[in-house]
């Protein structure tokens, strides 16, 4: 029998941290669980639902190395008790008895057991080499990815600031925390769109504008007058005022506001 010994407060934020990677479908249990391990003087806890995946450790005073997993049918229990004890003391014993584990955690003055079957729950996912191939990935350009903001909401229990990175727009975000007590990957959502393609449905939301008489006027493009001249804003102001010069011209600046009142009406020019 091995036995780890951290206090309660350790075992319940560990937990907390990785519990919302869980998967709610209960036809693949092994994904519907926290899965622990101890070993090299840590605690891990990791879990994973195949779109994210968390893992969190906590150094510990162990005797021997076990893994093992809790059932996220017991996960609400298990912590509850966890904040029962307050700052207690908490030994952790794991036991693989014929087809069961069983995990019994106890303090001074409570235990509780928890039952689930090998066969279930026994081989989860090697969480040790999906994350290394994300950190293992050769950096690539990154133009424009995308995430499924349901799954990025789970973040927010890992830690108050979380720093990432994306490899290749194919590749997992990697988040991770300042400490390094956290690691986790949330796979990114295929798009055919190009940033370029993105960018332009905000270019005009987002274009610099001036206002002559309750009209909008972008800066960013040229204005041809009633002559037919093209307009274009010189990125100066007088007075608040934007001024504007004919394209090519290095002087005679105007004020838009004159210029609207002396050569309208003013038209986007067409695009070269």
């Amino acid at each position: 029998m091995s036995v780890t010994v951290l206090t309660a407060p350790e075992l319940l934020r560990l937990l907390a941290r990785v519990t919302p990677h869980m998967s709610d479908d209960d036809t693949i249990p092994v994904l519907s669980a926290v899965h622990l391990e101890a070993s090299n003087g840590c605690l891990y806890a990791s879990a994973t639902d195949r779109f994210t995946m968390a893992a969190a450790r906590v150094a510990i005073v162990t005797e021997g190395e076990w893994a093992g997993p809790i059932p996220a049918t017991e996960t609400d229990s298990v912590m509850k008790w966890l904040r029962g004890e307050g700052k207690s003391a908490v030994r952790v014993t794991i036991t693989a008895d014929g087809d069961y584990f069983e995990l019994v955690l106890a303090s001074a003055s409570d235990e509780m057991r928890v039952l689930c079957d090998k066969r279930s729950y026994g081989n989860p996912p090697n969480w040790r080499t999906l994350i290394r191939a994300q950190l293992d990935a050769e950096p690539e350009l990154v133009p424009v990815t995308g995430f499924t903001t349901e799954f990025l909401a789970r973040w927010q229990y890992a830690d108050t600031v979380l720093i990432g990175w994306q490899s290749a727009p194919h590749r997992a975000l990697v988040l991770m925390s300042d400490d390094a007590s956290f690691i986790g990957v949330q796979m990114p959502v295929r798009t055919e769109q190009t940033r370029a393609e993105l960018a332009a449905k905000w270019k005009n939301a987002l274009s610099p504008l001036a206002y002559v008489d309750g009209q909008s006027y972008r800066l960013d493009v040229q204005w041809t007058d009633a002559d037919g001249d093209p307009w274009e804003y010189t990125g100066r102001t007088r007075n608040g005022q934007p001024l504007m010069r004919l394209a090519g011209l290095e002087y005679a600046e105007v004020p838009l506001a004159e210029l609207v009142a002396e050569h309208s009406p003013l038209l986007p020019a067409p695009a070269a």
